[in-house]
């Protein structure tokens, strides 16, 4: 997802502004993926539909039993330490400067999203169920 995009960073470089890294889990688990456009018959279809019509088709997804209703799953959401783009002064330009905050960003969110896994696995009142008979004392 990442791949080579930095023109966030590069922005936040130029007006000198602060990122706030954030994750959030659990949308995932609210519908499960029966077919999208990695499954092979359907993904040249929805290709060929996107080319002629202009916008995606959506995956086929199971939510509340055989319906397309997500389930009500907790979701989880982190907001790390600020990090300053300030430290790179006006060098908006510099590819590597710019390379060297998406890095940081990415590793920051992605030291949330582990972060709340371990918050969700742990969680003794993650599913629908546990949370409405759970008591409030």
């Amino acid at each position: 997802m990442w791949r080579e995009r930095i023109g966030f960073a590069r922005l936040t470089i130029e007006h000198r502004y602060p990122i706030v890294p954030f994750a959030a889990v659990g949308v995932d688990d609210m519908v499960d993926v029966i077919v999208d456009q990695n499954t092979p018959i359907y993904g040249r279809l929805a290709r060929g539909y996107e080319k002629l019509m202009g916008f995606p088709t959506p995956p086929i997804v199971r939510g509340v039993g055989l319906t397309p209703i997500p389930r009500l799953d907790r979701l989880y959401f982190w907001f790390g330490e600020p990090i300053d783009s300030r430290r790179f002064g006006s060098r908006f330009d510099d590819t590597a400067a710019a390379r060297a905050l998406r890095d940081e960003v990415k590793g920051a969110i992605l030291t949330g999203i582990q972060f709340l896994r371990q918050e969700r696995d742990q969680d003794p009142n993650r599913g629908l169920t546990s949370r409405l008979l759970h008591r409030v004392e």
